[in-house]
């Protein structure tokens, strides 16, 4: 069984979060439906993988408001979603889909043990695309390398400029993280961000077009030496990046890497 949540931190953390953030690009519906599609089998194969959670399903709010429903199932009826999902200007869909999914691990009726929150496809905003994902005690995460392949995941098929593996302990405790880019785990793109400083609290590889940051201590006040040496080298804030229009990542072969 993997670990979970709880278990590769601590009791304390309460949650774990991966917000991904990038700025102004254009997508349609359907090309943020094949972006949750992508996420919605990665994060259910994970939570499935080694016994942990093999009844797991992805859940939608059902039109009354009022329950949760299961999910779409195929490429299709997530494009329709995202479709209905996305904001209507002058009578016409355009601008950002919204999209909120939860993965249960016995039906529609058990409590979530992960959730997915995306705002993506707008141009131009003030206050970034994005992509949120939310992860219970009880989420079977894994080891160190099975949740940093997770997350290398997500930001494979999301493309940000930037994101950060942290818990709800840890931005308790750190209450300006976000003035950094410290986190468990970190990817920046090197077009906004350039290449992270030496640090000695985390080890940094390339990975796509930029580079990924591994905390060498999992735990709070690892994660905060990280921050402090980040402020300390006067490196940019996680939302520094520019709103306008991105310049995309590109990530080669999985297999590559």
């Amino acid at each position: 069984m993997k670990q979970t949540v709880a278990e590769l931190f601590s009791e304390e953390v309460g949650r774990a979060y991966v917000p991904l953030m990038w700025g102004g690009r254009e997508e349609d519906p359907a090309e943020v439906a094949w972006r949750i599609w992508c996420t919605m089998g990665l994060i259910k194969e994970h939570a499935q993988a080694g016994g942990g959670c093999p009844d797991a399903l992805w859940t939608v709010l059902a039109g009354n408001g009022l329950e949760f429903v299961p999910a779409p199932d195929t490429l299709p009826a997530v494009e329709e979603l995202a479709l209905q999902e996305t904001e209507v200007r002058d009578g016409k869909r355009c601008g950002r889909t919204h999209v909120h999914l939860q993965l249960t691990p016995e039906g529609p009726e058990s409590l979530p043990i992960a959730s997915l929150h995306a705002m993506a496809g707008e141009i131009q905003t003030t206050v970034a695309n994005s992509v949120n994902f939310s992860f219970q005690p009880n989420f079977p995460l894994g080891t160190i390398d099975q949740a940093t392949e997770l997350f290398r995941g997500l930001v494979r098929i999301w493309q940000p400029d930037a994101g950060i593996l942290s818990t709800k302990e840890t931005i308790r405790e750190v209450t300006d993280l976000y003035d950094t880019y410290a986190g468990y785990l970190t990817w920046i793109s090197s077009a906004p961000f350039g290449t992270p400083p030496d640090l000695a609290s985390a080890s940094a590889e390339s990975f796509g077009e930029g580079t990924l940051l591994t905390a060498r201590d999992w735990s709070v006040p690892g994660v905060k030496n990280m921050h402090t040496e980040l402020l300390g080298a006067g490196a940019p804030a996680l939302t520094a990046f520019p709103r306008d229009r991105q310049m995309v990542p590109t990530f080669r072969a999985k297999h590559t890497f």
